[in-house]
């Protein structure tokens, strides 16, 4: 069975449809045909397209009298990308647009079915593509004129740089606020078109304006970045000199210990061969410190006075830490004891008793 045309008293058209077999295969046929005929109307729309915007439609089941008729509608402007329940009409496939059903039979006028056309929001999948098929059917002579003033913004396009396109894109957008029915967005582009040339060259000062702030923008952005990085460079490198510093004086500071210590561990090495005189300091390997009281061939008289506290042994004699090697006071237990010491129990060392 085939489509049956009845006119209406109402002027509209109902269109019944009867039992009609397809494939997906064939969907996308009928589809690619369809965009191809509408294609006859414009000539790629390559720089409309390349402007970033959207030309959204949607497909509308409704009711005029009695029975279901389908229309395209719901006409828009956007930046954004795919709007939920929508078609692009600058980049087309009517194959897998889905239905949106407004009014009923009972309550539906003309007046209602037009403005529900803009005003539904509720969609599905549901519907066959014989919907849209006459959707396309009932459309087609509005989506001609609409791919008509399409064609005529695009060649008003062709000159602009692809960045010039986008930022009229932004001002079409604009311009084209609202949602339309076909008939009224045919009009708004038709006055668009008829006004374009009186808007062009605010266009063009605005967008030279605007690439002026950005170029400056940029320039303010890429010196402050170069600043950015020169202080950090300059920062990092602050930084590595202040820990060379420390690891240089680290560095100098374990050769003065070792320095302190080697000259101590020989003060040492030597107490056999020492020669001493009365009031000579001397100290033990345990950290005892005393004074030469008498001198004799093999031994001294020591009259200790102390023992440092918490310091390991060999204090005196090359046993010293980072810490400790500098340091002219140091804590010592008190006591007063005379010894007589052999040269291997004792050597000469520096100290200051408080």
């Amino acid at each position: 069975m085939k489509n049956i045309i009845l006119p209406l008293t109402l002027g509209s058209t109902i269109l019944l449809t009867g039992c009609v077999t397809t494939t997906p295969e064939k969907t996308k046929v009928e589809a690619q045909e369809m965009a191809a005929e509408l294609a006859q109307n414009h000539d790629g729309l390559e720089a409309l397209t390349s402007s970033g915007i959207k030309i959204n439609f949607r497909r509308f089941q409704y009711s005029p009298v009695v029975l279901y008729e389908s229309v395209f509608g719901d006409f828009n402007v956007s930046k954004e990308g795919h709007k939920k329940g929508y078609g692009d009409l600058l980049n087309l496939n009517l194959g897998s647009l889905p239905n949106t059903t407004c009014g009923d039979a009972n309550s539906s006028t003309i007046e209602h079915s037009t403005t529900c056309r803009i005003t539904k929001t509720t969609y599905d999948h549901a519907v066959t593509f014989m919907g849209t098929k006459r959707a396309y059917d009932n459309s087609k002579g509005s989506l001609d004129k609409i791919y008509s003033e399409l064609n005529k913004i695009d060649a008003f396009l062709k000159p602009m740089s692809v960045e010039e396109r986008k930022f009229w894109g932004t001002a079409f957008v604009d311009d084209m606020k609202g949602r339309f029915t076909d008939e009224e967005f045919i009009a708004a582009l038709k006055s668009y078109v008829v006004a374009f040339t009186d808007k062009l060259p605010v266009m063009k000062a605005q967008f030279e304006k605007q690439k002026g702030q950005r170029i400056q923008e940029e320039r303010v952005y890429e010196e402050s970045k170069r600043r950015n990085e020169e202080n950090a460079r300059i920062a990092r490198e602050q930084q590595l000199e202040k820990q060379r510093k420390i690891r240089r004086e680290l560095a100098k500071e374990r050769a003065e210990l070792e320095e302190y210590n080697s000259a101590g561990r020989i003060v040492w090495s030597l107490r056999y061969s020492a020669a001493y005189s009365l009031g000579d300091k001397v100290c033990s390997y345990d950290n005892k410190l005393g004074f030469i009281e008498y001198v004799s061939e093999n031994n001294q008289k020591v009259l200790w006075k102390g023992r440092v506290l918490n310091r390991s042994q060999g204090y005196f004699f090359g046993n010293r830490n980072q810490t400790t090697y500098k340091e002219d006071e140091f804590k010592y237990d008190k006591f007063d004891e005379t010894r007589w010491e052999s040269k291997e129990k004792i050597g000469k060392c520096d100290f200051e008793l408080l």
